[in-house]
């Protein structure tokens, strides 16, 4: 049986330089690409109200999906309860935080249904009508204050029933703040990616056209290979580069 002969020490050597040479002619230069794009980004997110305007139009839009006719009322009340009212602080923050925020504050919402009834409509419509029904009409205030050996059976329903309907609507109302956070944290870094590749592009057409001989121009399939390539490699410079802040910190 005919067998190769072993990988000798030469040979490693050698195919260890090709893929130094590569990353040196190649890897290097699409990384600066993909970083010089990825600095501008950032500079434009800085600069401009990018994040508030993407996140103030789909929050309204899934309001509006879900209850139009509270959708205003509920969206004052998200920001009331999450910033304090403060709009540029609600829309500019991390989708994350304020998501976190208006789960803290949906106990509140519950234990005060009735100045809260656009917000519920809205985060509960998907809730039964007879859960709903039970939230917004509680039984009598005495009732709670009563003892358990005070109350009779048809009141203990009552409360049972009461305190169910309210931990459905409340999850139901948590669902739906996962889910429009899960939606705008996947369409955002969807619109960076493409932004992103889109400015790897432009500057690696750029890049191209600097360095290129006198009449001898790069090809559009050649500039849109290089935006490519550099776009898919900013998220790894941007990591490498946040590591090494990290490791010089500690």
């Amino acid at each position: 049986m005919f067998e190769l002969p072993p990988p000798t020490p030469t040979q490693l050597e050698t195919g260890l330089k090709a893929i130094s040479t590569w990353v040196t002619t190649w890897g290097i230069p699409l990384a600066a690409i993909g970083t010089i794009s990825m600095a501008l980004l950032q500079t434009a997110k800085n600069i401009f109200p990018l994040r508030r305007r993407f996140q103030q139009t789909r929050i309204e839009a899934w309001l509006r999906g879900r209850k139009a006719e509270a959708a205003s009322r509920a969206e004052e009340e998200l920001v009331a309860l999450a910033t304090a009212g403060d709009w540029d602080a609600f829309y500019n923050s991390e989708i994350d935080q304020v998501c976190g925020q208006i789960k803290n504050s949906l106990t509140a919402v519950l234990d005060y249904p009735d100045r809260h009834r656009s917000l519920i409509a809205c985060l509960a419509s998907t809730a039964s009508h007879e859960d709903l029904d039970r939230l917004f009409n509680p039984p009598d205030a005495d009732i709670f204050l009563k003892a358990a050996h005070q109350s009779t059976a048809e009141e203990r329903q009552a409360v049972r029933q009461y305190a169910i309907a309210k931990v459905r609507v409340g999850a139901e109302m948590r669902c739906a703040v996962d889910a429009i956070q899960s939606s705008i944290t996947f369409r955002w870094k969807q619109r960076l990616q493409i932004i992103s590749l889109f400015l790897c592009a432009v500057v690696g057409i750029f890049a191209l056209r600097l360095g290129a001989k006198p009449g001898l121009a790069p090809t559009l399939g050649g500039s849109l290979i290089i935006g490519l390539l550099s776009g898919f490699l900013a998220p790894v410079a941007r990591d490498l580069v946040a590591a090494i802040e990290s490791w010089r910190s500690t």
